[in-house]
């Protein structure tokens, strides 16, 4: 059986329904795509590898992970600690601010936390973000890629997105020069423009993608919020439209449609249509508050 694990921090998530209203919820990237991935292929197995406390919060996310039907065996529990905490405040335009409060997120000892117990001989896929980097202390995040490197010798399927935080990173040049080596293993690449702008200012991001295709990458997406994304694989550049939609939250739109793409294309699914039904659950993420929508 396809099998997939995920590495990235999972935080509580507190979103405005209101000016005076919060409502809680529980959302990473890496954890946000998970979900979608698993709605849209449920007879995946996917597991996510992350480091949790053992208070109340946590116990609820691990909750939130069963009955999203991800395994949470290579989750490390570590007692004292907590999850990270973020606020969504919207613009009327949808768009999204956050403010994060994870200097004492659990998620940080989770490369000390596992030590030489780590395998991935039972995945096929490895999937994983510039957050989850971004997240990881400085002084851990060579074991990290040597975690990625030793998958990819394995023959796993890295799949990245470089997902870019400014708050996360000194600059954007620190965050390119970190990231690059995760970039040059990535078998999948997706991403969105506004990122590969910050990261890429004085280079094209096609022609970026172009060279990474020539050095071993098989396929990439670009997303471009409400206009077509670009699709690279085979030789092939192609364009898919997206779908229209009244943005009220755009918090886990580009997680859901890497999520759903993945799933697709894990599945057989041509990258046309997996865009296509990417797109659609994209569209209706927006259109809720919140990273996780209803299934």
């Amino acid at each position: 059986m396809t099998s997939l694990v995920a590495i990235g921090e999972c935080m509580v998530e507190l979103a405005h329904l209101d000016g005076q209203t919060l409502t809680i919820g529980f959302a990473g990237d890496s954890s946000n795509a998970m979900v979608y991935l698993r709605r849209c292929a449920p007879a995946l197995e996917v597991s996510f590898l992350s480091a949790l406390g053992d208070d109340p919060y946590s116990k609820q996310i691990l909750a939130f992970w069963k009955e999203s039907g991800i395994r949470t065996n290579h989750v490390k529990i570590l007692p004292g600690e907590l999850p990270g905490l973020s606020i969504i405040q919207n613009e009327t335009n949808g768009e999204r601010q956050f403010y994060y409060w994870r200097g004492q997120s659990a998620y940080r000892q989770l490369v000390p936390a596992i030590g030489d117990e780590l395998n991935f001989k039972e995945f096929n896929f490895l999937y994983l973000s510039g957050i989850t980097v971004a997240a990881t202390p400085n002084e851990h995040r060579t074991t990290l890629l040597n975690w990625v490197e030793q998958a990819k010798r394995m023959g796993i399927t890295i799949v990245f997105d470089p997902n870019y935080r400014v708050r996360l990173w000194k600059d954007s040049h620190e965050a390119r020069v970190v990231l690059e080596p995760f970039i040059d293993l990535t078998d999948l690449f997706l991403a969105s423009d506004d990122d590969l702008k910050s990261l890429l200012p004085d280079q094209a991001d096609t022609s970026f993608v172009l060279g990474l295709m020539a050095s071993g990458c098989s396929e990439a997406v670009i997303r471009r919020g409400p206009k077509p994304c670009d699709i690279f694989y085979n030789g092939r550049h192609l364009q898919v439209d997206a779908v229209n939609a009244t943005p009220i939250d755009t918090t886990g739109a580009g997680d859901s449609f890497n999520g759903t793409y993945l799933a697709c294309r894990i599945q057989g699914v041509t990258p046309e249509n997996a865009a296509r039904q990417a797109h659609t659950i994209a569209a209706q993420v927006v259109a809720h508050k919140g990273a996780i929508i209803p299934a």
